[in-house]
């Protein structure tokens, strides 16, 4: 008995260690103390544990995020939900691994894919699609990309993601002005676009679920808003899970595409900004081999 009631005060003191750290600490120093933190607890298989990382992410509150998702998977089992602020502490973890599932943004995904053998499993849903498409909004239209040079712009993923992006966008017109942008990261797509109303930036990179989103809460704000860069077509979240997995590993999936069927779950799956998860059709896996095949 005393033995159970030690592990129990050692769980609910990294519980606390972990909120403490979130919210006070950022970067790769708070990844690793959070990473060490959970891990030390009874439920430390990391066959049992979800790693998350995705540079598109509207998630301003991962301790918020964190207790919500591990309080719903100790419904199915010893599960823990392990988010990440920055890539390169989420690569040296996960590259060094072959057990867990990790959730990535398809942008992300096709680069860890040349690093480590993983497979995807579930891609998220937004209004019955699996797909969504990033554009660059202006409150004024822009006659060629030279004059969009050392412009300010905000957006929600982060800075190397949108720069990223915004070249593929531009391609060979780029030239360097992709470069030459000022990148503010902002909490949510909406605060990208609000920001641009309110003149702290030039431009805001966002989804066009978001702009549509906004249009319908602010129609005066939506209509003054001109999309000046498209960028190409890509997937939402992915799920992949290693090629050579333990059977543990295997379960997690299946608990994470039924959140949907849950309140609880769709309380969870709106937080991370989808409505649910499927699994990856020929579409789908289409779109992946060929934007490995880009890179």
């Amino acid at each position: 008995m005393t033995r159970f009631l030690d592990n129990e005060r050692l769980r609910q003191k990294n519980k606390i260690m972990v909120k403490f750290f979130i919210r006070h600490l950022s970067g790769p120093f708070l990844c690793v103390l959070i990473f060490f933190s959970v891990f030390s607890n009874a439920f430390g298989d990391t066959n049992h544990m979800i790693f998350f990382y995705n540079p598109e992410s509207n998630l301003d509150n991962f301790a918020t995020v964190k207790t919500r998702l591990d309080t719903y998977l100790g419904h199915f089992g010893p599960y823990h939900f392990q988010p990440f602020a920055d890539r390169e502490t989420f690569e040296k973890i996960v590259c060094n691994r072959k057990d867990g599932i990790l959730i990535l943004s398809s942008w992300h995904y096709e680069i860890l894919k040349k690093k480590i053998d993983i497979s995807p499993v579930l891609v998220g849903v937004i209004d019955g699609k699996t797909t969504q498409k990033k554009v660059l909004y202006a409150k004024k239209k822009f006659d060629t990309l030279k004059k969009l040079r050392e412009m300010s712009i905000t957006s929600a993923g982060s800075e190397e993601y949108t720069r990223n992006l915004l070249r593929l966008a531009a391609g060979e017109k780029d030239d360097g002005i992709v470069d030459s942008f000022s990148i503010l990261k902002v909490p949510k797509d909406v605060d990208a676009l609000i920001s641009v109303d309110f003149d702290l930036a030039q431009a805001a990179l966002t989804s066009e679920h978001s702009i549509i989103m906004l249009t319908s809460i602010y129609p005066k704000l939506g209509k003054k808003l001109i999309p000046i860069i498209r960028a190409q077509e890509s997937l939402l979240s992915i799920v992949t899970i290693p090629v050579k997995y333990k059977t543990e590993t295997a379960r997690l999936p299946v608990v994470i595409e039924n959140m949907e069927k849950h309140e609880e779950g769709r309380e969870i799956l709106h937080i991370l900004g989808l409505d649910g998860w499927k699994k990856p059709g020929v579409k789908e896996l289409e779109m992946l081999e060929k934007r490995e095949q880009k890179l």
